[in-house]
């Protein structure tokens, strides 16, 4: 397995732990006092992101007693929704046996879900899976047979999905030129996760030589219906990640940037604006 390949995944699996011990020791109570009972309210009408955000805390005892149960109830609540997040988090319990009892099918199956919606904590984790479980193996095999299929009769979601795969290694081998053919063939169908794996592809510069005027199209296409792509469609307009400025059209996005946005949207962002609030004074570091 390539070097970069197994510092990236070490550097995921480390990331996810050093979150974890921070949300169940930082967030001070006041956050659970207050907001928490709002986002209840949020959570129990049925607002998906809301109820990400409760399982969470529950999750990682943010203010409020641990209690992974909890979580995976509202998890899964979130991921019925088809919401990816939640279809991450429940899969990753799954896995881990957290919560739930461990199963590896129920694991795939919400982990696929969420990485075929472009949630590439999925994508990395299903990379790790398929190098660590040698028995998942032919379960990743059939998998990818049933994309391949799909994507070859001009399916753009399972074009998509043979992309990342091809891209992590997700029971395939690395291979950045098939990554990119699929993932063109997915976006010129309208495909706005493609589209925004192009944006970033192309920004990065590492599966694909850097073009930053590549990546504001790719990102200006998908920004019709991604809200991400919208903020990196600003942060470039505004010259950061070596791209040219454009300060008259980078405020201009800014400006626009609520406005284009519903309602729950607007909701969830208040509430993670008001979780790295409560968190300034105390944990600059972690904010």
């Amino acid at each position: 397995m390539p070097l970069k390949k197994t510092v990236k995944i070490f550097m995921f699996i480390s990331l996810a732990w050093t979150t974890a011990f921070c949300l169940s020791s930082c967030i001070p109570a006041q956050w659970a006092k207050q907001d928490v009972r709002e986002l209840q309210l949020s959570a129990q009408r049925g607002d998906a992101r809301s109820q990400v955000l409760i399982g969470e805390i529950y999750e990682f005892g943010a203010g409020v007693a641990a209690n992974p149960l909890i979580a995976a109830q509202w998890y899964q609540m979130a991921a019925n929704q088809d919401e990816p997040e939640a279809q991450f988090y429940l899969g990753s319990m799954y896995e881990r046996g957290v919560g739930l009892n461990r199963n590896s099918a129920e694991a795939l199956n919400w982990l696929f879900k969420s990485a075929e919606q472009g949630q590439e904590k999925a994508q990395i984790m299903l990379a790790g899976l398929y190098l660590k479980d040698k028995e998942l193996r032919q379960e990743f095999f059939r998998r990818i047979g049933r994309y391949r299929q799909s994507a070859e009769k001009g399916n753009a979601a399972a074009q998509y999905v043979l992309g990342w795969i091809y891209r992590e290694g997700a029971g395939l081998q690395i291979n950045p030129r098939e990554a990119m053919n699929w993932y063109h063939k997915s976006a010129r169908q309208g495909y706005t996760q493609a589209q925004f794996a192009l944006g970033r592809i192309y920004l990065e510069g590492k599966v694909a030589p850097a073009n930053p005027s590549a990546a504001m199209d790719w990102y200006r296409k998908s920004a019709e219906t991604e809200v991400r792509a919208r903020v990196k469609q600003c942060e470039l307009l505004k010259g950061v990640e070596g791209a040219p400025g454009n300060a008259e059209e980078a405020k201009k996005c800014s400006d626009t940037f609520f406005q284009n946005i519903d309602a729950s949207h607007r909701s969830y962002i208040g509430a993670q604006r008001a979780m790295v609030k409560s968190e300034k004074e105390k944990n600059p570091a972690l904010v």
